[in-house]
């Protein structure tokens, strides 16, 4: 909400969805649980790109880099169409509800296991992945991915999307 999370009413709520406030009040009869409704549709679309299955993630086995590259292709592209939704991911507000806060650890964690999922297959076709923990290089990829998204938010002049797929790009060549 414009006023932040502390500004936050039902009758704010209902007023920036153009409802009457009954009809707010008599599906939530609380602020917590309406929050909670919004933050669980706000995540659930954030983290739906992210764990959507991939085109060509039957390569993952062959061509790891590729399959990890559409991957963070996804979340750039997601990042782009909805930026606002994304600094609230990335850059939660000094005081965000620990709903809020919950959501964005529970975010991370699916996030976290679905490059898992596709980093797992990819080890039987490169000697060095086979060596990493893929939680452990799950977790790097992610949290390089996250670091570079905020740069993209906070900067876009300078942290462009194709400055970062170049750089994704030359980072997989390393590790894979």
């Amino acid at each position: 909400m414009e006023k932040g999370f502390a500004g936050t009413t039902m009758e704010a709520i209902a007023r920036r969805a153009g409802l009457a406030k009954p009809v707010v009040y008599n599906a939530y009869r609380r602020l917590g649980p309406l929050l909670e409704a919004l933050i669980a549709r706000e995540q659930a679309r954030a983290l739906e790109p992210l764990l959507a299955p991939l085109p060509n993630e039957e390569l993952a086995s062959t061509e790891p880099e590729e399959v990890l590259r559409a991957w963070i292709e996804r979340m750039v592209q997601s990042i782009q169409a909805d930026q606002r939704l994304w600094r609230l991911v990335l850059m939660p507000p000094e005081g965000a509800p620990r709903q809020l806060q919950a959501a964005i650890r529970n975010g991370r964690e699916q996030a976290r296991g679905r490059l898992v999922e596709l980093i797992v297959p990819a080890q039987s076709a490169r000697p060095g992945l086979a060596e990493l923990d893929p939680g452990w290089l799950a977790h790097a990829v992610l949290a390089v991915c996250e670091h570079f998204a905020r740069e993209m938010l906070a900067e876009p002049e300078e942290f462009t999307p194709a400055r970062l797929h170049d750089f994704a790009q030359r980072m997989l060549a390393l590790i894979s």
